[in-house]
């Protein structure tokens, strides 16, 4: 009985002990739990500071990007509409270098069109061409048509016709005016004719394609016109040879010609520029505007110049596909292309702010604030 008393008694002691025990460490474990969100709550707040941080860094970026550019945009428009501004200023000194580059860029520019021009005539004279081969006095018409029907199937010929003898002597009598003296003959004179129309009209192919068809068994004799085409394709190649040595001498001459215009410019504006350089400016800054008046000068010269062509082609349409028409060609003298056109003003813009460049580099390196 007194055991068990004992036994209740230390049960008893061990229980409140365990309970002080569970007592004193619940609060600290609580006080971890709670630490260890406060830092998780704390992190996530930081990580969510710096991504707002970096969010807003990128968008003051572009901001700040674009606002360059606005700004480089802004910068250049001003300076473009105040070198034209200066060019209006001086109407008759802008207008007689603007005449100037105009007229001497329409130079080349029409001497290029006409030689396209000549160039396609002389490609489309395929019906002027012809090579008449004279066949064999015995040859029957079924084999002058058989042999025309195989010509035909010649990759290198365009057409081929064929004449009787009936209807050359008829054609004779009648360009001719000797009815009378033919009448006379006993029998005809005149042999079959196949008149061959090349489609390769360049001298050599027409020499070459003589010599194949003179081999030919029912062939007596050929003839074909084409010395004309000779001197035609040689005057051809000396106008192409006369156009780049004018073109090397206009691009000397308008790049003289704006520079000289460019230099006036810096000169004027030479104390101006000694202030710009002495509050900070660079020379590819202060080059800006007349970098811009070159382009001016190019872009107004290259539009005159396509003008001046065009007026050239109304004068000269007319004539020239009268001349087509009498030699018996369907060929239209053609209006300047687009290819023409851009050529003729990127390269005369081109010109102008290559000049400018140069002479304005060569001046402001000369000019000591």
């Amino acid at each position: 009985m007194i055991q068990k008393v004992k036994d209740g008694k230390a049960k008893d002691r061990s229980g409140r002990k365990a309970a002080v025990t569970t007592w004193r460490r619940t609060p600290q474990i609580e006080l971890d739990h709670s630490a260890a969100h406060n830092a998780k709550q704390k992190a996530e707040q930081n990580n969510t500071a710096k991504h707002k941080a970096r969010r807003g860094a990128k968008k003051r970026e572009t901001g700040s990007s674009a606002q360059h550019w606005k700004i480089i945009f802004a910068l250049h428009r001003q300076v473009a509409g105040e070198a034209l501004s200066r060019i209006m200023v001086t109407p008759i000194a802008s207008l007689m270098t603007i005449l100037v580059l105009g007229i001497t860029l329409a130079l080349p520019a029409t001497l290029s069109m006409t030689l396209e021009n000549l160039q396609a005539a002389a490609g489309g004279t395929s019906s002027v061409v012809r090579l008449a081969l004279y066949l064999d006095e015995g040859l029957s018409n079924t084999k002058a048509l058989d042999l025309k029907k195989d010509l035909q199937g010649d990759p290198a010929i365009n057409k081929v016709t064929y004449i009787s003898p009936k209807q050359g002597l008829a054609e004779f009598e009648k360009f001719s005016g000797l009815g009378q003296a033919l009448d006379l003959l006993d029998d005809n004179p005149l042999p079959g004719v196949l008149e061959v129309e090349p489609k390769d009209t360049t001298p050599l192919a027409v020499s070459n394609l003589q010599n194949r068809l003179g081999r030919l068994g029912e062939v007596n004799d050929i003839r074909v016109d084409n010395e004309w085409l000779k001197r035609l394709h040689a005057m051809l190649e000396l106008g192409e040879r006369a156009l780049n040595g004018l073109t090397t001498l206009v691009v000397l001459s308008v790049l003289l010609a704006v520079g000289n215009t460019i230099r006036l410019l810096v000169v004027n504006r030479k104390e101006e520029i000694k202030v710009v350089k002495l509050v900070g400016g660079s020379d590819s800054f202060v080059m800006m505007p007349f970098l811009y008046s070159g382009f001016w000068y190019g872009l107004l010269g290259g539009v005159l110049a396509w003008l001046v062509t065009a007026c050239l082609w109304f004068m000269l349409a007319d004539s020239a596909n009268s001349l087509a028409s009498l030699y018996q060609s369907s060929f239209q003298m053609s209006f300047p292309d687009f290819a023409t056109t851009v050529t003729v003003i990127f390269g005369s813009v081109l010109l102008g702010v290559t000049g400018a460049f140069f002479t304005s580099w060569r001046q402001l390196r000369a000019i000591d604030p």
